[in-house]
């Protein structure tokens, strides 16, 4: 995605200046929360609660832990400028 739009603001007259790509995690108190969390944001474009809900159950059974439920992001953050 990184350089799909890096390429789009290059294309538009941007010269970009600056890429990161960083990992982290979040936790959720519970699998009630995550699922929430998911209905909310377009992380999944085709999320769907209900035909998702065996994938997610195995999910959240794989990713529990004392901090919660934990979710790996992958965050990619781009600067550009546009010449004056």
């Amino acid at each position: 995605m990184t350089l799909e739009t890096a390429e789009e603001l290059t294309g538009a007259g941007f010269t970009v200046v600056a890429e990161k790509a960083f990992f982290y995690e979040e936790f959720f108190h519970s699998p009630t929360d995550l699922d929430t969390f998911l209905r909310q944001v377009p992380i999944f474009e085709d999320h769907d609660p209900v035909a998702d809900r065996g994938p997610f159950d195995r999910y959240v059974a794989s990713a529990v832990g004392s901090r919660g439920v934990r979710l790996a992001r992958h965050w990619f953050l781009l600067h550009a400028r546009r010449a004056a």
